[in-house]
């Protein structure tokens, strides 16, 4: 009778160890499938009140995906905004990976936008990209927290990390706090744009991009968005095989043309006045108090020419004053910031033609900028400054109008013969339209840019 009791209770221990499993199987199977979901929904919940960000439940699968982290200072609905295929990108790697995200603006983030299986890691700091000194705050506190990041990502072993922005040294801090392969897209030389309106930035960023190559020699890619951009970097040492080029995509979805004669009338235009359109944020290498003096005596000889500019930024003020001081406050219009693309669509298909305007710095030439891809999209016949980057996709009286930044006569000359001729606006706006629906397709650019990142991410730790 012992003996039978006792196998028994083995009995019913083996059983309930059976069933104990059976059901923790049960629990990590349907975990594993609500994770993605869980997370992301964490992450608009509790925050770590030690560093800002969350702390998701360990989970540990048999085959662990490799991992690959975002960074952007914005944080991921403001990266969408200027990146209209990010969701996709994003998306498309969480097919193959574990994907984290880390950026500021939480306040803002909008989860409808993005895959549920995606790790979110955002800072409580709203950013305001049409102040100035928000801004400027707020990439202060990126710099903080950007160490804070690397040593994140280096604990949790990432296999590759993705900024997709050049705010100076970020990839430098990056870089050595993390241990990770890295990509960048290099694009803009803040530095440099700066340093118009701040002299001592010139000096200062001679000791800032001598380290900046230091880094980007030793990444594991980078993205630009032109030819001239890579001619660049490989003159200075970066090796060609690391470097991508991968154009701006083609928001056909939020830019396109459209009756836009009420947006029109609602600005003051009439039907006969010729309307000049400027848009994006007005930095001093934009050189729009140039095309003012370029365009004043024009502006005084005909009255019905007018000049739209449509954004805000550093120089607005300064701008205000200047069309006083020329006396041509009555044919210039600010719109200031404007809070949906829709508006900004709506005021590019209110104007006659496009103007696409750098004052010629040396990191001038290797755009092609989105002001050129969305005046091209909405049809609008394009005045452009002739500089490298532009000059790969404008080619001059094919599918728009170049000029030389630096002379007057030349950019008055070819907006009057804008003016003048309505048969060339038109074959200027269907091939430039043309031109921006072929160079830069959104599904090329997802391709490219995923790619490019699986790879890195494949021979990572191999």
């Amino acid at each position: 009778m012992r003996r039978r009791m006792h196998f028994i209770t083995r009995g019913n221990i083996a059983h309930h160890w059976l069933a104990t499993a059976v059901r923790n199987q049960q629990a990590t199977e349907g975990a594993l499938r609500n994770q993605c979901h869980q997370t992301a929904f964490m992450d608009e919940g509790t925050l770590n009140t030690v560093h800002g960000t969350k702390i998701h439940p360990t989970t540990a699968p048999v085959n662990q995906p490799k991992r690959i982290a975002f960074l952007f200072r914005y944080g991921p609905t403001d990266h969408a905004e200027l990146f209209h295929v990010l969701p996709q990108i994003l998306s498309r790697l969480c097919e193959t990976y574990e994907v984290h995200y880390f950026g500021l603006n939480k306040p803002h983030f909008n989860p409808a936008l993005f895959d549920l299986r995606i790790h979110f890691h955002l800072w409580p700091f709203r950013v305001d990209r049409g102040s100035h000194r928000d801004k400027f705050l707020k990439t202060a506190i990126w710099y903080l927290v950007l160490p804070w990041i690397g040593l994140r990502c280096r604990f949790m072993k990432m296999d590759l990390i993705y900024i997709d922005e050049t705010v100076p040294l970020t990839g430098f801090i990056t870089k050595v706090f993390s241990g990770c392969p890295l990509v960048m897209s290099v694009v803009d030389y803040f530095l440099e744009i700066y340093g118009e309106s701040y002299p001592i930035l010139r000096w200062i960023s001679r000791w800032v991009y001598k380290l900046e190559f230091w880094t980007w020699r030793r990444l594991a890619g980078i993205f630009v968005h032109a030819e001239a951009a890579k001619n660049y970097l490989v003159k200075n040492g970066v090796p060609a095989e690391l470097i991508r080029v991968v154009r701006d995509p083609c928001e056909d979805t939020k830019y396109f043309p459209k009756d836009a004669m009420e947006t029109r009338r609602e600005l003051g235009f009439a039907e006969t006045d010729f309307v000049l359109v400027q848009h994006g944020i007005l930095h001093p290498n934009k050189g729009i108090d140039w095309i003012f003096r370029y365009m004043q005596p024009l502006m005084i000889e005909n009255p019905r020419l007018k000049l739209l500019i449509v954004g805000g930024g550093l120089e607005l003020g300064n701008l205000r004053k200047l069309t006083h001081e020329l006396n041509v406050e009555r044919q210039v219009v600010f719109t200031d910031w404007l809070p949906s693309f829709r508006e900004v669509n709506n005021c590019l298909n209110a104007s006659d033609a496009g103007l696409v305007m750098r004052i010629g710095q040396f990191s001038d030439h290797f755009h092609t900028t989105g002001t050129l891809i969305h005046c091209l999209v909405c049809g609008l016949p394009t005045l452009a400054a002739r500089l490298d980057g532009i000059a790969e996709v404008v080619k001059d009286d094919e599918n728009g109008m170049l000029f030389d930044p630096t002379d007057a006569e030349e950019f008055r000359r070819k907006l009057k013969l804008l003016m003048d001729n309505p048969a060339l606006c038109k074959r200027l706006s269907e091939k430039g339209r043309a031109t921006a629906k072929h160079m830069f397709d959104p599904d090329k650019v997802v391709n490219d840019i995923v790619e490019r990142l699986t790879r890195v991410a494949s021979a990572s730790g191999s």
